[in-house]
């Protein structure tokens, strides 16, 4: 069995983007960590599948990148670490954005045009085994970002224990009315991610014997000002939450933002927390689970430019970040 990348992150006790960046000889990386995982990579017998020098072709391989905004921060990271992944040889990214203006998808099969793209990277977006099937017979190469399809190189982190971790966090400090803010399924952003992020907040009830009520989970558009009309429903009730569990660090902005509308104090009245560990989240003071965004984008790129070759599912590592938004009751 041919050696993967993944193998020799693990010899080298670094990252599977830091192997890609050291055998690429990108500058981010340092002389020793490089020594380190060329070394690791020459005990394995690992080269990389794809390397400017040794390919046939004389044109920029051209990258297609499809995900469902560009100007989020999210997104924007993402769209940034893919590029770093590339911009050491000759490339030509491509962004499409697969919705008309009333949010209805595009079929991927009118954007996946062989004489236009050689791989493609879907972000945070679900693909049919149609869509899938006919980049396998343009010669498409393909990596999905943030969700999964049986046979296709993924990255993504563990949706599901992230959202868990971070409600456990809070029963953990004493709170037992926790709401929970996410996407309405209609948006735009995945249904995946959102439902696995749901599905971990109920499993921390679970394990602690806590009843799920419904009138704590209010979905909302993605948007600071979804949020803020979420707050106003949960702060509505006859019992109100003292703690919010927020899909996004983006969606907690406007958490904290409606609360404080309401003359709540973040933590005193209500603590709140997040998942990505955007970039102004330390800023805020905003608890939240941190995720590699960046990584995952060079992941996703080093995956689509590698084809059958590239590791079938990586999942990035993700951790808690306790800050001034939590407060123990």
């Amino acid at each position: 069995m041919a050696v993967t990348i993944r193998e020799v992150a693990q010899r080298a006790d670094v990252s599977i983007a830091t192997v890609s960046r050291a055998l690429r000889g990108h500058s981010s990386v340092s002389p020793v960590t490089r020594e380190r995982v060329e070394a690791a990579a020459a005990e394995l017998g690992y080269t990389l599948p794809y390397r400017p020098e040794t390919s046939n072709s004389s044109r920029a391989l051209r990258v297609g990148v499809i995900m469902p905004y560009i100007g989020r921060w999210y997104f924007s990271r993402v769209l940034a670490g893919i590029e770093s992944a590339l911009g050491d040889r000759e490339s030509n990214v491509i962004v499409f954005r697969p919705f008309d203006r009333q949010g209805r998808r595009r079929d991927f099969l009118d954007i996946l045009d062989p004489s236009v793209l050689d791989a493609a990277i879907i972000v945070t977006l679900a693909v049919s085994e149609r869509e899938v099937e006919a980049c396998r017979e343009r010669g498409i190469s393909l990596s999905l970002l943030g969700t999964t399809y049986p046979g296709v190189p993924n990255v993504r982190i563990d949706d599901i224990a992230a959202c868990r971790t971070l409600t456990q966090h809070f029963i953990d400090y004493g709170h037992t009315r926790i709401g929970y803010v996410g996407n309405q399924t209609f948006d735009a952003v995945p249904r995946q991610v959102s439902e696995d992020r749901q599905l971990g907040y109920q499993q921390a009830h679970e394990a602690n014997g806590m009843k799920i009520e419904s009138d704590l989970l209010v979905k909302t558009d993605f948007s600071i000002t979804g949020a803020s009309r979420a707050v106003d429903k949960l702060l509505s009730l006859d019992n109100p939450p003292t703690a919010i569990v927020a899909e996004s660090d983006e969606l907690a902005f406007g958490v904290i933002t409606a609360a404080q509308s309401h003359g709540l104090r973040i933590p005193g009245d209500l603590s709140v927390g997040g998942i990505d560990d955007h970039d102004v989240s330390e800023a805020l003071g905003l608890t939240t689970i941190a995720q590699p965004v960046d990584s995952l984008g060079e992941v996703a790129a080093w995956q689509a430019i590698a084809g059958a070759e590239a590791t079938a599912s990586v999942e990035m590592p993700t951790s808690l970040i306790i800050r001034a938004s939590s407060l123990r009751i």
